[in-house]
């Protein structure tokens, strides 16, 4: 399945995460076959990056799994970073990611999530809305507010945000190493008590 646009966002070594591409869709495809589907959210072991991988392998149409392996447990090995799968029928169904930025390049200091991913026989299930509480919570548990960044045209996303309560901080937001092709960077933030639970 082939996306009608793509929106690209690069992050680089100043962001702790070696250059590599994230292709994000803006069209949202949702298959709606999954309903009543059981799954279950757990933090990634080692052995399941890899098929974590494959499913950002498979979104962004191209790429050396190898090196999408290396990203992912460098990921998973930062202090202040975490990365969560969705597992469904025995098998990685979708992953996320939310991790603590500081420093002087970041205009908005603290926790963000920084992605979600589905693959397209389990979109419409809820995996992608529970991996979003389960970020959620866990951030709520060591920080009061929650950042979260997206193109200004990806509106499925920013709807299963703002369905948490996210409100929009800025519009032509800038994050060292994203570039946001064919659109706008948008940001928004959370307090942790004003979490809509759901």
């Amino acid at each position: 399945m082939m996306p009608i646009k793509r929106v690209m966002i690069t992050y680089g070594r100043d962001s702790g995460i070696s250059l590599t591409t994230i292709t994000m869709f803006e069209k949202y495809q949702n298959n709606r076959t999954q309903k009543n589907l059981k799954f279950q959210i757990v933090e990634a072991t080692h052995s399941q990056i890899r098929d974590a991988a494959k499913i950002s392998l498979e979104r962004q149409g191209s790429g050396d799994i190898l090196q999408i392996c290396k990203e992912l447990e460098k990921f998973a090995g930062i202090k202040d970073a975490r990365l969560f799968v969705a597992v469904a029928n025995k098998e990685i169904a979708g992953f996320a990611k939310a991790r603590k930025f500081v420093g002087e390049a970041y205009s908005h200091e603290g926790w963000y999530l920084c992605g979600v991913v589905v693959k397209p026989e389990y979109r419409g299930s809820g995996i992608g809305r529970e991996l979003t509480r389960v970020r959620l919570d866990y951030i709520k548990s060591v920080t009061q507010r929650v950042y979260y960044f997206a193109n200004v045209k990806n509106a499925v996303s920013i709807k299963l945000h703002e369905s948490f309560g996210f409100e929009k901080l800025t519009e032509s937001f800038k994050f060292p190493d994203v570039t946001f092709s064919g659109g706008i960077g948008c940001l928004f933030k959370i307090d942790s008590d004003k979490i809509i639970s759901s």
